[in-house]
């Protein structure tokens, strides 16, 4: 995960809860950020968002289950990333497998949590959702499913003469 903020200089973090699709707390490690208060030294340090804090102690529900667990094969774990932050920026709850376990041990703890699909990251960007309660695979790729194409695929030509994305904002019809 990168962050645009450019004080931070090494790990960062983010903390998600059940129910909610954004972070609760957020931080990192930011060396240099001392030195320009006097004092250069190292430094850790997060940030509770304390409205959405509340907002999730408030809440008299309780979210027992979770709408979808995401397990990342070998080297697939930065896809399956982006997969769950997406999920969890368009108010979806995603949750990543982090067992050590094979993808019938995921889907083994999936099904004892009562989790509604799981999703099923490639390296080579292929991405299998099974949905329990339809008893249905569906086979696509991340870049598809999060709604990004292919350069070579993505390209129309359309009326206005230039070579573009679909979504031009030319005011073209494609």
């Amino acid at each position: 995960m990168l962050e645009s903020i450019d004080y931070y200089t090494g790990s960062i973090f983010k903390c998600y809860t059940h129910g909610v699709g954004f972070p609760i707390c957020a931080g990192g490690r930011y060396d240099n950020l001392m030195s320009k208060f006097g004092a250069p030294k190292g430094a850790v340090g997060a940030a509770i968002g304390i409205n959405r804090l509340i907002s999730v102690l408030s809440d008299k529900e309780t979210h027992e289950v979770s709408a979808s667990l995401i397990y990342a094969e070998h080297n697939a774990e930065g896809i399956a990333y982006d997969i769950a932050y997406n999920l969890r920026v368009n108010g979806c709850l995603a949750e990543m497998y982090i067992g050590d376990g094979t993808y019938k041990d995921a889907e083994e703890f999936s099904k004892s949590r009562n989790i509604g699909a799981m999703l099923r990251v490639f390296p080579d960007g292929k991405l299998q959702i099974n949905d329990f309660a339809k008893h249905e695979i569906i086979e696509t790729t991340a870049n598809e499913f999060l709604g990004y194409y292919d350069n070579d695929l993505a390209y129309d030509e359309c009326d206005c003469g230039h070579e573009h994305h679909h979504d031009c904002g030319c005011g073209c019809e494609h």
